[in-house]
């Protein structure tokens, strides 16, 4: 195997190693309800020169699922007498997703959650029931996924990393031969 081909499937390994993992913790932690997100969840395995970036990419509210809102932060004033909310908006359709509610007592229990975040903030108290987290957790799924993976992505790279360092030095070797093949002497006694 090559030191391309090496790094190559490396590089694979790890980006389907951590892939599995953080999508694994996502679910465990309850955000699956759709899949929307779940299933947004890429990477882009881009080589350079002298290195390899695995690039993930995900909806941007995969960013509210791993860190949260706090309460103050909450896009909701009670009362405001607002006519249209994006946020009220979305809580309708979770609750029609979540718990098949529809028309007006759906929004009834889009207010009632909105009040609660707007005292707790996101994630509530109330979601770290085991209703809706395997694992107690409903916050850092992306850093809980990488912990969970790094035991693999290790085992992983020791398994090709000698071969990459082994083609290096092949390599190097071979140019300073190259370069010196003339002032070169080989004394074998």
């Amino acid at each position: 195997m090559t030191q391309e081909e090496a790094l190559n499937t490396l590089s694979l390994e790890v980006a389907e190693i951590v892939l599995i993992s953080v999508k694994a913790e996502l679910e465990a932690q309850g955000h699956k309800m759709t899949g929307d997100l779940y299933n947004s969840i890429k990477y882009e395995i881009k080589s350079e020169a002298s290195k390899v970036i695995i690039d993930y990419s995900f909806l941007d509210y995969g960013m509210v699922q791993n860190y949260g809102i706090k309460a103050d932060r909450i896009p909701f004033s009670a009362g405001s007498g607002a006519k249209k909310s994006k946020y009220i908006d979305g809580l309708v359709k979770f609750v029609k997703n979540r718990m098949g509610k529809s028309g007006k007592e759906a929004e009834s229990i889009a207010f009632a959650i909105a009040r609660k975040h707007k005292t707790e903030g996101m994630p509530t108290a109330n979601s770290y029931n085991s209703k809706y987290t395997k694992n107690g957790r409903r916050l850092n799924w992306i850093g809980e996924g990488l912990a969970e993976a790094t035991p693999k992505v290790n085992e992983a790279i020791s398994k090709y990393f000698p071969m990459v360092i082994e083609n290096i030095m092949i390599s190097a070797f071979a140019e300073i031969s190259k370069q010196n093949s003339k002032n070169l002497k080989v004394n074998i006694k």
